[in-house]
Protein backbone atom coordinates (compact mmCIF):
# COMPACT_ATOMS: atom_id res chain seq x y z
CA UNK A 1 0.00 0.00 0.00
CA UNK A 2 1.71 3.24 -1.23
CA UNK A 3 -0.16 6.36 0.63
CA UNK A 4 2.12 8.61 0.49
CA UNK A 5 1.35 10.40 -2.88
CA UNK A 6 -2.71 10.70 -2.36
CA UNK A 7 -4.21 13.62 -1.18
CA UNK A 8 -7.57 14.77 0.44
CA UNK A 9 -9.70 17.44 -1.59
CA UNK A 10 -10.44 20.35 0.09
CA UNK A 11 -13.90 19.38 0.35
CA UNK A 12 -13.20 16.00 2.15
CA UNK A 13 -11.69 18.32 4.89
CA UNK A 14 -14.36 20.79 5.25
CA UNK A 15 -16.75 17.40 5.50
CA UNK A 16 -14.35 16.09 8.40
CA UNK A 17 -14.78 19.21 10.24
CA UNK A 18 -18.61 19.18 9.69
CA UNK A 19 -18.05 15.34 11.05
CA UNK A 20 -16.09 16.83 14.24
CA UNK A 21 -18.66 19.22 15.40
CA UNK A 22 -21.53 16.86 15.03
CA UNK A 23 -19.60 14.72 17.30
CA UNK A 24 -19.10 17.24 19.83
CA UNK A 25 -23.19 18.09 19.17
CA UNK A 26 -23.88 14.64 19.29
CA UNK A 27 -21.77 13.72 22.88
CA UNK A 28 -23.18 17.41 24.64
CA UNK A 29 -27.10 15.92 24.05
CA UNK A 30 -25.72 12.64 25.57
CA UNK A 31 -23.98 14.17 28.51
CA UNK A 32 -27.50 16.76 29.13
CA UNK A 33 -28.99 13.20 28.96
CA UNK A 34 -31.25 13.95 25.42
CA UNK A 35 -33.40 10.71 25.33
CA UNK A 36 -33.52 11.22 21.43
CA UNK A 37 -29.07 10.61 21.04
CA UNK A 38 -29.46 8.36 23.95
CA UNK A 39 -32.22 6.19 22.48
CA UNK A 40 -30.62 6.22 19.27
CA UNK A 41 -26.97 5.30 20.78
CA UNK A 42 -29.02 2.11 22.57
CA UNK A 43 -31.13 0.72 20.02
CA UNK A 44 -28.44 0.70 17.07
CA UNK A 45 -24.85 1.08 18.15
CA UNK A 46 -24.66 -1.47 21.47
CA UNK A 47 -21.62 -3.93 21.15
CA UNK A 48 -20.12 -5.57 23.93
CA UNK A 49 -22.24 -7.62 26.51
CA UNK A 50 -25.72 -6.44 27.24
CA UNK A 51 -26.46 -2.61 28.02
CA UNK A 52 -22.85 -2.05 28.67
CA UNK A 53 -23.45 1.45 26.10
CA UNK A 54 -26.39 2.15 28.42
CA UNK A 55 -24.50 1.63 31.77
CA UNK A 56 -22.09 4.07 30.12
CA UNK A 57 -24.49 6.79 29.28
CA UNK A 58 -26.28 6.68 32.74
CA UNK A 59 -22.59 7.10 34.03
CA UNK A 60 -22.31 10.35 32.32
CA UNK A 61 -19.85 8.91 29.33
CA UNK A 62 -20.31 10.37 26.01
CA UNK A 63 -19.40 7.17 24.23
CA UNK A 64 -21.44 7.93 20.68
CA UNK A 65 -21.38 4.69 18.40
CA UNK A 66 -18.07 3.41 19.75
CA UNK A 67 -19.44 1.23 22.27
CA UNK A 68 -17.21 1.68 25.65
CA UNK A 69 -14.91 4.47 27.18
CA UNK A 70 -11.28 2.91 26.09
CA UNK A 71 -12.39 2.93 21.96
CA UNK A 72 -14.36 6.59 22.41
CA UNK A 73 -11.08 7.72 24.35
CA UNK A 74 -8.55 6.82 21.35
CA UNK A 75 -10.71 8.03 18.20
CA UNK A 76 -11.47 11.33 20.28
CA UNK A 77 -7.79 11.21 20.89
CA UNK A 78 -7.15 10.46 17.22
CA UNK A 79 -9.99 13.48 15.75
CA UNK A 80 -8.38 15.60 18.23
CA UNK A 81 -4.44 14.97 16.88
CA UNK A 82 -5.92 15.58 13.17
CA UNK A 83 -7.65 18.92 13.94
CA UNK A 84 -4.53 19.72 15.81
CA UNK A 85 -2.17 19.64 12.97
CA UNK A 86 -5.20 21.54 10.75
CA UNK A 87 -4.54 24.33 13.18
CA UNK A 88 -1.56 24.24 13.28
CA UNK A 89 -1.37 24.84 9.26
CA UNK A 90 -4.50 27.30 9.45
CA UNK A 91 -5.04 28.80 12.68
CA UNK A 92 -8.52 28.18 12.06
CA UNK A 93 -10.80 29.40 15.25
CA UNK A 94 -12.80 26.71 14.72
CA UNK A 95 -10.30 24.11 15.02
CA UNK A 96 -8.88 25.25 18.21
CA UNK A 97 -12.84 25.19 19.92
CA UNK A 98 -12.98 21.56 18.37
CA UNK A 99 -9.31 21.05 20.08
CA UNK A 100 -10.97 22.24 23.70
CA UNK A 101 -13.98 20.41 22.99
CA UNK A 102 -12.00 16.84 22.34
CA UNK A 103 -10.60 17.60 25.41
CA UNK A 104 -13.36 18.07 27.55
CA UNK A 105 -14.77 15.47 26.26
CA UNK A 106 -11.91 12.98 27.24
CA UNK A 107 -12.56 13.90 30.55
CA UNK A 108 -15.81 12.94 30.78
CA UNK A 109 -15.09 9.45 29.29
CA UNK A 110 -12.96 8.94 33.13
CA UNK A 111 -11.04 5.65 31.62
CA UNK A 112 -8.09 4.56 32.11
CA UNK A 113 -7.19 5.44 28.53
CA UNK A 114 -8.75 8.77 28.56
CA UNK A 115 -7.15 10.02 31.21
CA UNK A 116 -4.08 9.63 30.18
CA UNK A 117 -4.80 10.80 26.56
CA UNK A 118 -6.18 14.08 28.51
CA UNK A 119 -2.84 14.93 29.65
CA UNK A 120 -0.62 13.86 26.68
CA UNK A 121 -3.40 16.31 24.79
CA UNK A 122 -3.69 19.24 27.23
CA UNK A 123 0.16 19.34 26.87
CA UNK A 124 0.46 19.50 23.07
CA UNK A 125 -2.65 22.06 23.48
CA UNK A 126 -1.23 24.75 25.21
CA UNK A 127 2.46 23.92 23.95
CA UNK A 128 0.88 24.65 20.58
CA UNK A 129 -0.70 27.78 21.73
CA UNK A 130 2.06 29.28 23.23
CA UNK A 131 4.29 28.51 20.50
CA UNK A 132 2.12 30.20 18.15
CA UNK A 133 0.86 33.03 20.48
CA UNK A 134 -2.40 32.12 19.84
CA UNK A 135 -4.22 32.39 23.75
CA UNK A 136 -6.97 33.53 23.70
CA UNK A 137 -10.98 33.44 25.50
CA UNK A 138 -11.58 30.34 23.90
CA UNK A 139 -8.72 29.04 26.19
CA UNK A 140 -10.26 29.98 29.49
CA UNK A 141 -13.33 27.62 29.41
CA UNK A 142 -10.25 24.65 28.92
CA UNK A 143 -8.56 25.71 32.11
CA UNK A 144 -11.15 26.31 33.90
CA UNK A 145 -12.32 22.44 33.77
CA UNK A 146 -8.82 21.58 34.25
CA UNK A 147 -8.63 22.95 37.20
CA UNK A 148 -11.59 21.28 38.17
CA UNK A 149 -10.54 17.64 37.47
CA UNK A 150 -7.11 18.22 39.26
CA UNK A 151 -9.26 19.70 42.19
CA UNK A 152 -11.68 16.58 42.26
CA UNK A 153 -10.04 14.07 41.93
CA UNK A 154 -6.46 14.70 43.28
CA UNK A 155 -3.05 13.90 42.67
CA UNK A 156 -3.03 10.48 44.28
CA UNK A 157 -6.48 9.74 42.55
CA UNK A 158 -5.16 10.45 39.41
CA UNK A 159 -3.46 7.93 39.53
CA UNK A 160 -5.63 5.84 40.53
CA UNK A 161 -7.72 6.11 37.28
CA UNK A 162 -4.78 5.41 35.58
CA UNK A 163 -2.88 2.30 37.00
CA UNK A 164 -6.74 1.43 38.31
CA UNK A 165 -8.13 -1.04 40.76
CA UNK A 166 -9.47 -4.36 40.92
CA UNK A 167 -11.61 -4.82 37.76
CA UNK A 168 -10.04 -2.30 35.93
CA UNK A 169 -6.99 -0.49 34.19
CA UNK A 170 -3.48 -2.04 34.46
CA UNK A 171 -4.08 -3.80 38.23
CA UNK A 172 -7.19 -4.75 36.99
CA UNK A 173 -5.71 -6.45 33.55
CA UNK A 174 -2.09 -7.35 35.21
CA UNK A 175 -1.72 -8.27 38.49
CA UNK A 176 -1.87 -11.79 39.89
CA UNK A 177 -5.64 -11.52 40.40
CA UNK A 178 -5.98 -9.91 36.72
CA UNK A 179 -8.48 -10.65 34.34
CA UNK A 180 -4.84 -12.01 32.28
CA UNK A 181 -3.62 -13.78 34.70
CA UNK A 182 -4.00 -17.43 32.85
CA UNK A 183 -3.43 -15.54 29.48
CA UNK A 184 -0.11 -14.77 30.61
CA UNK A 185 0.62 -18.01 32.30
CA UNK A 186 0.09 -19.94 29.13
CA UNK A 187 2.26 -17.28 26.79
CA UNK A 188 5.04 -17.94 29.00
CA UNK A 189 4.37 -21.95 29.05
CA UNK A 190 3.96 -21.62 25.28
CA UNK A 191 5.69 -18.58 23.49
CA UNK A 192 5.87 -20.78 20.51
CA UNK A 193 3.00 -22.30 20.04
CA UNK A 194 -1.16 -20.04 19.76
CA UNK A 195 -4.28 -21.73 20.44
CA UNK A 196 -4.99 -20.47 17.05
CA UNK A 197 -8.94 -20.29 16.55
CA UNK A 198 -9.46 -22.13 19.26
CA UNK A 199 -11.28 -21.40 22.86
CA UNK A 200 -10.22 -22.51 26.45
CA UNK A 201 -13.44 -20.90 28.64
CA UNK A 202 -10.36 -20.35 31.52
CA UNK A 203 -8.81 -18.03 28.80
CA UNK A 204 -9.35 -14.20 28.28
CA UNK A 205 -10.22 -12.65 24.93
CA UNK A 206 -10.49 -9.14 25.20
CA UNK A 207 -9.02 -6.13 27.05
CA UNK A 208 -5.25 -6.13 25.73
CA UNK A 209 -4.62 -6.36 21.97
CA UNK A 210 -0.70 -7.60 22.71
CA UNK A 211 -1.80 -10.47 24.71
CA UNK A 212 -4.85 -11.75 22.37
CA UNK A 213 -2.42 -11.68 19.59
CA UNK A 214 0.41 -13.53 21.49
CA UNK A 215 -2.11 -15.89 23.19
CA UNK A 216 -3.44 -16.91 19.53
CA UNK A 217 -0.67 -16.92 17.27
CA UNK A 218 2.51 -16.75 19.59
CA UNK A 219 5.09 -14.09 19.41
CA UNK A 220 5.36 -15.22 15.86
CA UNK A 221 1.86 -13.65 15.05
CA UNK A 222 2.22 -10.38 17.59
CA UNK A 223 5.80 -9.83 15.80
CA UNK A 224 4.21 -9.83 12.12
CA UNK A 225 1.26 -7.59 13.42
CA UNK A 226 3.37 -5.14 15.37
CA UNK A 227 6.55 -4.75 12.63
CA UNK A 228 3.61 -4.60 9.62
CA UNK A 229 2.32 -1.60 11.83
CA UNK A 230 5.25 0.12 11.95
CA UNK A 231 6.04 -0.33 8.29
CA UNK A 232 2.60 0.99 7.46
CA UNK A 233 2.92 4.06 8.95
CA UNK A 234 6.73 5.07 8.35
CA UNK A 235 6.73 4.23 4.59
CA UNK A 236 3.63 6.30 4.09
CA UNK A 237 3.92 8.78 6.62
CA UNK A 238 5.77 11.85 5.02
CA UNK A 239 6.55 13.19 8.57
CA UNK A 240 8.79 10.26 10.27
CA UNK A 241 8.44 11.68 13.65
CA UNK A 242 4.61 11.28 13.35
CA UNK A 243 5.06 8.23 12.48
CA UNK A 244 6.91 6.83 15.17
CA UNK A 245 4.45 9.04 17.89
CA UNK A 246 0.90 7.28 16.68
CA UNK A 247 2.52 3.84 16.38
CA UNK A 248 3.70 4.57 20.17
CA UNK A 249 0.08 5.44 20.48
CA UNK A 250 -1.84 2.93 19.45
CA UNK A 251 1.11 0.13 21.13
CA UNK A 252 -0.32 1.85 24.22
CA UNK A 253 -3.34 0.91 23.51
CA UNK A 254 -2.76 -1.94 22.70
CA UNK A 255 -1.89 -2.83 26.21
CA UNK A 256 -5.49 -2.11 27.51
CA UNK A 257 -7.70 -3.41 24.70
CA UNK A 258 -7.61 -4.99 21.45
CA UNK A 259 -7.97 -1.71 18.56
CA UNK A 260 -6.13 -3.22 15.77
CA UNK A 261 -8.70 -5.86 15.47
CA UNK A 262 -11.78 -2.81 15.62
CA UNK A 263 -13.18 -2.46 12.08
CA UNK A 264 -13.54 0.97 12.33
CA UNK A 265 -10.00 1.44 13.22
CA UNK A 266 -8.54 -0.79 10.16
CA UNK A 267 -11.18 1.66 7.88
CA UNK A 268 -10.22 4.68 9.59
CA UNK A 269 -5.74 4.42 9.58
CA UNK A 270 -5.77 4.96 5.79
CA UNK A 271 -7.50 8.19 5.88
CA UNK A 272 -5.44 9.04 9.30
CA UNK A 273 -2.27 8.83 6.81
CA UNK A 274 -3.71 10.71 4.17
CA UNK A 275 -5.16 13.29 5.95
CA UNK A 276 -2.14 13.87 7.90
CA UNK A 277 0.03 13.84 4.58
CA UNK A 278 -2.02 16.30 3.13
CA UNK A 279 -1.22 18.55 5.75
CA UNK A 280 2.27 17.91 5.49
CA UNK A 281 2.43 18.38 1.81
CA UNK A 282 0.59 22.09 2.91
CA UNK A 283 3.06 22.91 5.20
CA UNK A 284 5.89 22.23 2.85
CA UNK A 285 4.53 23.56 -0.09
CA UNK A 286 3.99 26.96 2.27
CA UNK A 287 7.54 26.99 3.63
CA UNK A 288 8.93 27.04 -0.20
CA UNK A 289 6.96 29.73 -0.81
CA UNK A 290 8.20 31.80 1.68
CA UNK A 291 11.81 30.54 0.79
CA UNK A 292 11.58 31.79 -2.54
Amino acid sequence: MNLRNVELLMISRVVFKIINILIIVSSVLSLLENEIVRGILVDYYSSGYPLLVERMLLAGKPVLTFGTHSLAGVFFYLFYYINLKEYENTKDKVNLLILISYIILLFFLKSTTSTLLLIIATIQFFTTIFKYKKISVFSLPLILILVLFWDNIGFVGQFTVIFGKEGNGFVGRYSGEGVLVNNINYIMNNPFRGIGLGHDDSLYYTDSGIILNLLRGSIFLALSIYIGLFFLFSKNLLNKKTAFYLVLIILAFEIGYSLLTYKRMIAFIPFLIVYLNTLESYKIKSFKKKEI
